[in-house]
């Protein structure tokens, strides 16, 4: 995904994930969400899926240390882990995105963390 590679050395907070593995996971949650919302992935959604996980992007949100979905980041970096390389791992994190607060703005999810 195009987005994603120029978005990738803008993204903070996930040090010690194999960048492959993230890109992978993080592609699945934007398509998620564009595909709940009813339309093809934007940047937003590119940016959504880094807030909903506990990622940062340089210049618009910092990493939360908390993720929206209510995992710890140790469970994300495990659901993350081989998801480069394994398309059902791929699955699971995009079954994993709550479709209800797709249409909650990356910097509002940024924000609320496990709070939801």
């Amino acid at each position: 995904m195009k987005l994603f590679r120029m978005a990738e050395p803008s993204i903070t907070g996930a040090e010690g994930i194999d960048r492959l593995d993230l890109r992978a996971a993080i592609q699945a949650t934007a398509l998620r969400r564009a595909s709940v919302l009813g339309r093809a992935p934007t940047l937003s959604d590119l940016e959504w899926a880094l807030a909903y996980w506990g990622f940062g992007l340089a210049g618009k949100f910092d990493p939360s240390g908390a993720t929206a979905s209510g995992m710890d980041p140790a469970e994300r970096d495990e659901l993350f882990s081989g998801c480069a390389h394994d398309a059902l791992r791929q699955r699971r994190v995009a079954a994993s995105v709550d479709p209800r607060l797709a249409g909650v703005p990356a910097g509002e999810i940024a924000v609320r963390g496990t709070s939801r």
